[in-house]
């Protein structure tokens, strides 16, 4: 499965901010999680000029870190549907095995109360030594 860190966006859409479209897409690419290195590797710019331009969204947008430049952007980050679906999949097993696991403790139990129960009868009908069984 690929890093979603590292997936292309594809066109960007209007932020109606003042940033210009490679601040717009170092703001884009850190807002996908990457690093400034991987940002700069991305981009095909330095790790110093990627560290620029951050400097110049936070003045444009009067902000002082990435959180408040991704909200100030509107650039929230969430889990992927597809991440979130197969966590609620994964959960609703977890219960299911849960509820099963329950099942097979019990039958468990029954099938040890009945194996006593049969050892019992077992005793019972077992003739002793010399003795006739009886029909």
């Amino acid at each position: 499965m690929t890093d979603p860190r590292h997936q292309v966006l594809g066109a960007y859409p209007a932020l109606g901010s003042p940033l210009t479209q490679r601040e717009t897409e170092v703001a884009y690419a850190i807002a996908r999680g990457l690093s400034r290195g991987e940002v700069g590797s991305e981009l095909g710019i330095s790790t110093t000029t990627v560290a620029k331009h951050l400097t110049l969204i936070f003045r444009r947008l009067g902000v002082s870190s990435q959180i408040e430049m991704m909200i100030a952007l509107g650039l929230v980050v969430t889990p992927s549907t597809e991440r979130v679906g197969l966590i609620a999949v994964l959960a609703g097993l977890r219960e299911r095995l849960t509820a099963a696991a329950a099942l097979v403790g019990e039958l468990v139990d029954d099938i040890d109360t009945a194996g006593l129960q049969l050892a019992d009868m077992t005793d019972e009908v077992t003739p002793e030594p010399g003795e006739i069984a009886p029909l």
